[in-house]
């Protein structure tokens, strides 16, 4: 859980198949695409595919200890060669997810893996028609 934490804690990470998807509300639509971006984003860790992996990351993005999409990258890629992300899962089970206009936060992520566990708070944005992730953090 230590190292899995330390590998993500404060940024967004993790992989797997989802879970659940949190259950759809009023502006449903929304709501279910940024649940399906976080299911393909969760995908993409699984495969531990570093390329698709960035491709759900704004160009923008910052995490909680100012680390940049390049940065990000750089975490990963190291939770990769490290085995941090071997039996990776994210679960959206519980997860809230609110929308107001073209930004979403989604919370609690949980995240596990052979390494152990931690729940994240993400937030994304819709840039170019597509949800995108902005920022992330221990929720």
């Amino acid at each position: 859980m230590c190292c899995l934490g330390l590998a993500f804690g404060c940024a967004t990470g993790g992989g797997g198949t989802a879970a659940a998807k949190p259950a759809p509300a009023a502006g449903g639509d929304d709501r279910a695409a940024v649940a399906k971006a976080l299911m393909d984003w969760s995908g993409a860790l699984k495969a531990k595919n570093i390329d698709q992996i960035m491709g759900f990351y704004s160009d923008s993005f910052k995490d909680d200890e100012g680390r940049d999409k390049a940065g990000i990258k750089e975490l990963i890629e190291g939770a990769i060669a490290n085995g941090y992300l071997d039996g990776a899962a994210v679960d959206l089970a519980s997860a809230q997810v609110t929308v107001t206009g073209d930004a979403a936060t989604v919370s609690p992520v949980q995240l596990s893996g052979d390494m152990g566990a931690i729940s994240l708070s993400v937030s994304l944005k819709k840039e170019a028609g597509k949800w995108v992730i902005t920022s992330s953090g221990q929720a």
